[in-house]
């Protein structure tokens, strides 16, 4: 049986280069709300540039995800 033991408090984070970020649980809402906000940015692209190359656009598909979920995330840093 798999068990998850996720936080349910925000905690921090250790990074590179001594920062540190305070992040909140990422719960179902939160994931969903950074790749809706992902794939709008996504589609404008690919509205602007319709030959935009495959491996190009997953790239900018999952920087756009990763940047949505700091924004709904990170509430603090050190």
């Amino acid at each position: 049986m798999l068990t998850l033991e996720l936080p349910a408090e925000p905690y921090w984070l250790d990074l590179p280069r001594d920062v540190r970020v305070e992040i909140r649980p990422v719960t179902t809402a939160v994931m969903a709300a950074a790749q809706a906000a992902a794939s709008r940015r996504l589609g404008g692209i690919r509205k602007a540039t319709p030959d935009l190359d495959p491996d190009m656009s997953r790239g900018l598909a999952l920087a756009f995800l990763v940047k949505a979920l700091a924004r709904h995330a990170v509430t603090a840093w050190e």
